[in-house]
């Protein structure tokens, strides 16, 4: 994700249902046996998954692992695309792009062919360029919303707010703070909470949606990297710049 933000035209994708893609090896399917009942009085019926079983511990692991198989095996005919995959994947989805606005398309034909050689297709395209996708929202920053249904004042649900790279940890650290206070009432989940509670918590919201962050850095070869640590009885922390 961080490589990402170096590229100045960029796609995400996503691999559509990308286990049940994946085939399991016969030998190991009777590991995946399942009992179902249509209903109270029916008899109960077992099924054997062939396919791998999204939410097992090993899932993760096979898909990634099947992904780079596919990209090594194909590297030869889409060099380019080989690459990507083995270092521009999240799980199923990939960040990737370039400086060049043709290499860029050049990425995406790759991506799409190298991919449907294990009968596998992406969706969910979305772009920084109209040529790479034909409805896009064409943003250069990254802006933070707050989700309009979240009710704050009742759930605090601090671990909605989605920042995978910590680019708002300072403001998410201050949350958990107020957090640990909560705690310190001995609230029941059904109480309200004191209205000068309430305010303060409400008080950090706008902070979130007011914070724009540029998406695209440029940089050459020379990268300094500096970095910060310190802690408190509250929180402790780490910051690195680049």
């Amino acid at each position: 994700m961080i490589r990402f933000r170096k590229h100045e035209f960029v796609f995400t994708a996503d691999v559509r249902m990308m286990c049940i893609q994946i085939l399991i090896h016969p030998d190991q399917r009777d590991l995946q046996r399942i009992v179902w009942k249509e209903g109270p009085d029916q008899p109960t019926k077992a099924y054997q998954l062939n396919t791998i079983t999204y939410g097992t511990t090993s899932a993760p692991y096979l898909a990634t692992r099947t992904l780079n198989q596919l990209a090594m095996d194909e590297k030869d005919t889409f060099p380019d695309a080989s690459i990507i995959v083995q270092s521009d994947c999240y799980m199923d989805d990939i960040l990737t792009g370039s400086n060049s606005l043709e290499n860029t398309k050049e990425l995406q034909t790759q991506l799409v062919q190298l991919l449907g050689t294990g009968v596998m297709t992406l969706h969910k395209w979305c772009s920084n360029n109209e040529s790479l996708l034909n409805s896009i929202q064409n943003s250069g920053d990254y802006q933070f919303n707050n989700p309009a249904e979240m009710k704050p004042v009742k759930t605090l649900d601090i671990s909605r707010i989605y920042d995978p790279l910590g680019l708002i940890g300072p403001v998410v650290s201050k949350a958990k703070i107020f957090m640990q206070r909560l705690w310190l009432l001995k609230l029941g989940w059904d109480e309200p909470l004191p209205e000068d509670v309430t305010r303060a918590f409400v008080s950090l919201l706008p902070c979130i949606e007011q914070l724009e962050i540029p998406r695209h850095f440029p940089s050459d070869n020379t990268v300094i990297i500096h970095g910060f640590a310190d802690a408190s009885t509250a929180a402790y922390g780490a910051a690195i710049y680049v």
